[in-house]
């Protein structure tokens, strides 16, 4: 998908619960165009299809849990610091 967003799209991708297989691949052109993993090996979007299917999967936003498309959450970003 190569199709430029606009400024509603967007935010619907930024919206908290939001469930569509484009925010996903929204999010990963965003990572990739930051230049902050040079060569992920497409780690990321491999995570976000193991975790929860793309957001397709019922887990994905789930009542007590807030890990999002790739199921990270604070416990994950503390030992990512490490």
């Amino acid at each position: 998908m190569h199709s430029s967003l606009n400024i509603l799209e967007l935010f619907r991708y930024l919206v908290e619960g939001t469930y569509d297989k484009d925010v996903p691949e929204a999010s990963l052109r965003t990572i990739q165009r930051s230049g902050v993993f040079l060569d992920d090996q497409t780690f990321m979007r491999r995570l976000a299809w193991g975790e929860t299917q793309f957001q397709e999967s019922s887990k994905t936003y789930r009542s007590a849990y807030d890990g999002g498309t790739w199921q990270l959450d604070e416990v994950c970003s503390v030992y990512s610091k490490n």
